[in-house]
């Protein structure tokens, strides 16, 4: 009962926000405008398809990664009404700042305050502790990215002749 209850908090607390944030830096990098209300509801389905990964044991050999990065893709494609090939860069970028943040952290982690990989996503408590870490850097640098309008490329959505009044 223990992991089916770590599945659900990882999804909740974990999945959930890491969705949001890799959407909202992705969209930022790409001068896309966005609607946070979408981008709650794509975090709600990916934290349902990560504790799907969970339960049946898909979030080892990277599976997840992949599974997460397609199932973004169709989501942000479908909600957002992009083109595939457009929706796809969004994601990606997330991802790859995403992978970034961790990829630094972690090991720094592990060398200098003996964590221990092998324990993240086996146990909530763990994993929520080691990755809050990463999830403050990644919100300070969200805040930095939209504060100072940095943007890698720009991508024209079909719907962005909306007013501003109706994004929300």
């Amino acid at each position: 009962m223990g992991d089916f209850n770590d599945a659900v908090l990882i999804a909740i607390f974990i999945s959930f926000p890491e969705a949001i944030m890799m959407l909202m830096m992705g969209f930022s990098l790409c001068n896309i405008r966005i609607r946070i209300l979408r981008i709650v509801l794509i975090g709600g389905i990916q934290s349902v398809i990560a504790f799907i990964v969970i339960i049946f044991r898909f979030n080892n050999m990277g599976v997840h990664t992949i599974l997460q990065i397609l199932s973004l893709w169709v989501l942000v494609s479908f909600l957002y009404k992009m083109k595939f090939h457009e929706a796809i860069i969004p994601v990606l970028f997330g991802f790859f700042t995403d992978g970034i943040l961790q990829g630094i952290y972690f090991p720094l982690a592990e060398q200098n305050f003996g964590t221990n990989l092998d324990k993240v996503g086996a146990n909530f408590q763990y994993t929520f502790i080691t990755s809050l870490p990463v999830y403050i850097i990644y919100f300070l640098l969200l805040i930095i990215v939209i504060n100072r309008k940095i943007t890698l490329c720009h991508i024209t959505m079909e719907n962005e002749h909306m007013d501003k009044e109706k994004m929300v």
